[in-house]
């Protein structure tokens, strides 16, 4: 288990004296947060602020909650989740994987820190963006089930392909929004 110096001191040492924690297996989860696992296969790390670092490769049988984890900077390379995955407020959340998929909903609103998301974002369910002040552009090839919400990210920059493909499912800024040219003008979508 590797945990940053600052976490233990001494036997007595407690979590609420922590600087930051570096989880680099499920094992280390295990150890340091037994509570967050549940018996329908959820993991909830919610309102940790010490975690900066979550293990490669980490599988969630079912949802993942991180909300207010404002000390993690990234999502995993090789992250799976089941279901749903809850980031909300994880302001220093800069990136996610590439090619990133989730067969539930991804809920990143309020992440301020997040500038792009990858290629290749996959997400069932809908995708929700609200509040991400930072965010500058989607990419084409994202695609969603349900719903991409993106109130609150005045500024972004949206392929018009993608307002094409999924008209009347995405949720534009109420401020100012460009849109970015089609790359296959002669292509025509259907929602």
């Amino acid at each position: 288990m590797q945990i940053m110096r600052s976490l233990f001191y001494g036997e007595n040492e407690t979590m609420a004296n922590s600087q930051k924690v570096q989880l680099k297996t499920m094992q280390d989860i295990l150890t340091l947060y037994p509570e967050a696992f549940d018996a329908e296969g959820n993991i909830n790390l919610s309102n940790r602020p010490e975690i900066i670092e979550l293990p490669l490769n980490m599988e969630v049988v079912r949802d993942l909650n991180i909300d207010g984890c404002t000390g993690l900077r990234a999502l995993p390379e090789g992250l799976v989740v089941g279901q749903r995955l809850n980031a909300r407020g994880c302001t220093s959340l800069k990136s996610l994987p590439n090619n990133f998929e989730l067969p539930g909903t991804l809920i990143l609103s309020g992440c301020t820190g997040i500038t792009e998301l990858p290629v290749g974002l996959d997400v069932e369910g809908g995708i929700y963006l609200d509040g991400c002040i930072s965010l500058r552009s989607i990419p084409n090839d994202t695609r969603f089930g349900e719903i991409l919400e993106l109130t609150g990210c005045e500024g972004i920059e949206i392929p018009q392909d993608l307002l094409q493909k999924y008209a009347g499912f995405i949720i534009v800024p109420e401020g100012e929004y460009t849109v970015a040219p089609s790359e296959h003008p002669e292509r025509e979508f259907s929602a």
